[in-house]
């Protein structure tokens, strides 16, 4: 099974740009089947944002990595492949047996979760260690200099470095695992025949910010301060350069003393049936501009008109997306959405029942 490729080498299958494929899930039954397409529209003088999508034996990995930096798009770049990179490699290696085991409960297992989380954890270690040897250890020692020279305290502000969101997600024979750290929010869209055929629309993630009133205390009992301003949700912390929108991040190695923003990811596992049309994972360049009914609607939308009209499985999710991006800019040409751009990063798996030879495109 090969890897998908964007722009960078052969050993990655972190992107950015735009790729597609159809693969089958496990031994699930109903048999399903992952249509899966990927798109990064990087907004002008930025592109930080950086998508996964894998295909393992049996299973997708897909993700969405959000970086950011105050000092430089290439900081937030790097933090968001390195992530990327990271979690791609690990994170099935870490939890696939676990995955696979037919007797265990993977929508309460204690264990999947610390593995997931110890995978996250991984990388924000490798980040503060390298955060320590080329940045804090120098600035510390030099600031030891120069108090012993004058006898007197010189403030100091240890600068930001950068990070990134991450919202993976592992649809597997069985389910659907989901780790996220962040705001790249991830939904799932469901049709029950009992409910009418009506579209559920259902949000899997939460985001991790100030708007979250449970992580708010978490922080403030960490010793992080969050702006008064209800427009300016920002964290911050005593002796760190500038502030944070999030309240859980990779990277950012500062601003995680004392875990005030954290690494540790929540974890959930779904389950997978027939009624299960698509998973959407995007960065908040989407979510900026469109609530959930209004993604989860354009994508049923979607979905039901390309099918009409006869086009493949991978037309199909790579015409969804570009009409909630297309939907963006008219709301936005048209005054009825906010101007503001950001780099907008979606990536749509279309769940269905199928028959037939399956190809990776």
């Amino acid at each position: 099974m090969r890897s998908l490729l964007g722009r960078f080498s052969r050993a990655t299958e972190m992107l950015e740009g735009a790729v597609s494929l159809h693969a089958p899930l496990g031994t699930s039954k109903p048999r399903l089947f992952a249509t899966a397409a990927a798109l990064t529209e990087a907004a002008e003088g930025k592109n930080q944002d950086r998508f996964v999508l894998k295909p393992l034996p049996g299973a997708l990995l897909a993700g969405i990595f959000d970086g950011h930096s105050v000092h430089s798009n290439a900081a937030g770049q790097q933090h968001a492949e390195a992530a990327a990179r990271h979690l791609a490699a690990d994170l099935w290696k870490r939890t696939a047996r676990r995955l696979e085991d037919a007797r265990v409960e993977l929508d309460s297992d204690a264990e999947l979760r610390a593995l997931v989380e110890r995978s996250f954890a991984a990388h924000q270690e490798w980040c503060e260690a390298r955060y320590k040897r080329d940045v804090s250890d120098m600035l510390l020692a030099e600031k030891e200099r120069l108090e012993k020279e004058i006898g007197d305290e010189v403030p100091l502000e240890l600068p930001q470095e950068g990070g990134t969101t991450a919202t993976v997600a592992i649809l597997h024979g069985r389910g659907l695992l989901v780790a996220w750290v962040g705001d790249s929010r991830a939904l799932m869209g469901v049709r029950e025949p009992t409910d009418g055929g009506e579209l559920q629309v259902i949000q899997l993630t939460c985001d991790h910010n100030l708007d979250d009133e449970n992580e708010r205390k978490r922080l403030l009992l960490r010793g992080g301060k969050s702006g008064k301003d209800v427009h300016f949700k920002h964290v911050s912390l005593a002796g760190v350069e500038g502030s944070l929108k999030v309240t859980r991040s990779l990277g950012d190695s500062p601003f995680h003393k004392n875990d005030v923003v954290s690494c540790r990811p929540d974890v959930r596992h779904y389950p997978l049936t027939a009624a299960t049309r698509f998973v959407l994972i995007a960065s908040d360049g989407i979510w900026d501009h469109l609530s959930n009914e209004q993604v989860g609607a354009l994508v049923d939308e979607g979905i039901r008109e390309h099918e009409r009209a006869g086009k493949s499985r991978t037309e199909v999710a790579e015409s969804v997306i570009e009409l909630i991006l297309a939907r963006i800019r008219q709301g936005q040409a048209d005054g009825t959405m906010d101007s503001y751009v950001d780099d907008k990063s979606i990536v749509l798996l279309i769940i269905s029942p199928s028959e037939g030879p399956v190809q990776v495109c």
